[in-house]
């Protein structure tokens, strides 16, 4: 049986959040780091960039249908195998990427394997801490989110260094063996709940009493479709700059070196914005955050249109990435809010869903809209757009009532 825990005992819960935050860092330090490829692959194969962007295109959607998978894995065996193997089938997609010769390999090889090894690195994280927080969940979520950034402030340049040296064969190999290295052995240290250590969490850990929804449940209401929308039109934004923020700054005549560092700063900045949005979270609740900061990236997305300075990118990418930073976190704080923890890991997934499509459609309409007209202003302007959808979304979100679900407490955080 637990027992609570001992004066000066460090809670449990806290080393999972530094042990899921390295796993983020370095998940999604990899897949942000996919524009920086963009180009030496473009050259070297002669490639549209709709083409080049497809990669990432059939990423997210092989992403999609791995956050459902990766989901229910988490809820059936567990984080630490369900990271694990997905740790080892990144590593390995990484590494055979460097032999391909044509684009359809690179869908094999890349997008398929990637996507469920960066689905374990999040859906089952963001599961396993809605089960150890409660009280200070924003908080736990918005420290784990700094991880995307530290990966992209990281490994962008490193990436840009390798390629520069060597080339892009040999780099996939270097990043490859980066993920077996510090993925798998990390995986080792999360534990699904509580309940598998020694000692209780701490009380004001305890989860409240909060509706508890099956995913069967959770999608028989209109706010779980809300949220999977809401998470759609998101990635489309964020995933169509990640992918072509760096050759559209090349385009304009910022060096490629800057560029990686213009993306590398979006990672710092997305560290300050995920912690301070997490605690905004958890004082003003999850919804109130996420308005303000899909506002405030669609403003980013409108001014993008009209950068030509290495300073004005610079901007852009504090901007950005601190908004980024912010509404990822509130996601997970309104599922587990609105839905409860029975299968929050399947309904998280089910989110994925949305990121997946959202996250191959804004990558592959960019590419598409510059092939035909030489710009970038038109996919990016939609961008803007979609985001200030998400946020009227949000308004509409509801608590569940009474006739909805049992027990009938408001919802928190929300």
């Amino acid at each position: 049986m637990a027992t609570p825990v001992a004066a000066g005992r460090v809670y449990y819960g806290w080393i999972i959040v530094a042990a899921c935050l390295l796993l983020t860092a370095t998940a999604f330090g990899i897949q942000y780091c996919y524009g920086i490829f963009f180009k030496p692959l473009q050259q070297d194969f002669g490639w549209s960039r709709a083409t080049t962007a497809s990669v990432m295109s059939f990423h997210m959607i092989f992403y999609g249908i791995s956050a459902f998978i990766s989901g229910w894995c988490t809820d059936r065996y567990g984080p630490r195998m369900t990271v694990a193997a997905g740790g080892l089938l990144m590593g390995l997609g990484l590494v055979l990427s460097s032999q391909i010769s044509a684009v359809w390999q690179l869908y094999l090889l890349y997008s398929l394997p990637l996507a469920f090894g960066i689905s374990t690195c999040w859906y089952p994280i963001v599961t396993t801490l809605s089960r150890w927080f409660s009280g200070r969940r924003g908080l736990a979520l918005g420290t784990t989110r700094v991880g995307h950034g530290l990966g992209i402030l990281g490994i962008s340049p490193l990436v840009n260094y390798l390629i520069t040296m060597f080339d892009w064969r040999l780099s996939y190999i270097i990043v490859g063996l980066i993920a077996w290295a510090v993925i798998v052995p990390t995986a080792l240290l999360l534990k699904k709940e509580p309940r598998e250590t020694t000692y209780a969490p701490l009380p004001t850990d305890m989860a409240p009493s909060v509706p508890q929804f099956s995913l069967r449940d959770a999608l028989r209401t209109p706010n779980l479709w809300f949220l999977i929308f809401m998470q759609l039109l998101c990635s489309v934004c964020f995933r169509m700059v990640m992918v072509h923020l760096v050759p559209y700054a090349t385009d304009v005549g910022i060096s490629a070196a800057t560029a990686s560092l213009v993306l590398g700063l979006i990672g710092g900045a997305n560290i300050i914005g995920g912690v301070l949005m997490g605690i905004a979270q958890d004082r003003f609740g999850a919804r109130a955050s996420f308005i303000i900061s899909v506002l405030l990236q669609s403003i980013s997305l409108f001014w993008l249109t009209t950068l030509r300075t290495t300073a004005a990118f610079f901007g852009f990418a504090l901007l950005f990435g601190f908004t980024l930073g912010g509404y990822m976190v509130q996601f997970y704080g309104l599922t587990a809010g609105l839905f409860g923890l029975r299968s929050v890991g399947a309904i998280n997934g089910a989110l994925g869903t949305g990121a997946g499509i959202g996250g191959a459609l804004g990558p592959f309409s960019a590419g598409y809209f510059f092939d035909r007209t030489a710009s970038y202003s038109v996919p990016f302007l939609i961008a803007a757009g979609a985001l200030l959808l998400a946020g009227l979304l949000a308004i509409s979100l509801r608590s569940p009532s009474r006739s909805q679900h049992q027990p009938p407490n408001a919802v928190p955080g929300v």
